[in-house]
């Protein structure tokens, strides 16, 4: 679990590297009593190679 910790009022820029699910998806929680905005991107795509 990955978390990012933020101050009311203000942008909190982090990153987190997670797993994907065997269902292709990862889920978002918010903890808090309040909403909050979230935005999420995909950095980058990583496979497993055979060693030839």
């Amino acid at each position: 679990m990955h978390s990012v910790d933020f101050t009311a009022g203000h942008a909190a820029a982090n990153r987190a590297l997670v797993k994907v699910g065997a269902d292709g998806e990862i889920d978002l929680y918010n903890g808090g009593s309040a909403s909050v905005d979230v935005y999420a991107d995909l950095l980058g795509g990583y496979a497993v190679h055979p060693v030839v």
